[in-house]
Formats: C-alpha cells, structure tokens, sequence
C-alpha cells in the first residue's frame, strides 16, 4: 500500500480480513472517538465546531459516526449470512431425514 487509500478503508480491512468479534469492533470504535474527541474533531459525540481543519457540525446536530455506520452494516451482513447458512443446514438436516438417511 502506497497511502492512497482511506482511514475507513483500513478499518474495514481490518474488521473484515480479521473476523472481529462485536465486542472487538466496540472497542476499537470507542478507542477511535476518544482520540478524535481529543484531537477537538468532535465533542460530546457532535462534531466540533469548525476552524477550517475539523468538521463543523450544525447547530444541534447529532454527530453521524461514519465507523458506527459501517460496522452497523458489516454486523447487519454477518448476522443475515449466519441466519442463511443456518437455513440451508437445517434444510439439509431434514432432507436427510425424509430420505431415511
């Protein structure tokens, strides 16, 4: 890697290519906002307000954690593709059984 890509694409690269456990994701999640709550990029879960480097956020607007998205959606896949192979398993199971296996 030439340092093209994203800090969102190194973190799903790592959720993905490293099978993370929820708990897992939380914490590097909760670790990422405590750095940008400190660096000033957000406050309170808001973005902070703008200096022309960080993020402004609108008046009362609630801060869209792009991570919490992703990860959101990345959990949403995972638990529909278990829910799936469990089905086709429990499919098999019973087609072994009215084949008298």
């Amino acid at each position: 890697m030439r340092g093209e890509g994203t800090p969102s694409d190194l973190l799903d690269t790592m959720v993905n290519v490293g099978n993370w456990q929820k708990a897992q994701k939380d914490a590097v999640a909760g670790d990422l906002i405590a750095w940008l709550t400190k660096a000033g990029y957000i406050k309170d879960g808001q973005a902070a307000a703008g200096d022309g480097k960080k993020p402004a956020g609108k008046e009362g607007q609630q801060f869209a954690d792009p991570v919490e998205r992703r990860l959101s959606a990345l959990e949403t896949q995972r638990q529909q593709e278990e829910h799936q192979r469990r089905q086709e398993t429990q499919k098999g199971a019973r087609q072994v059984d009215r084949d008298g296996a």
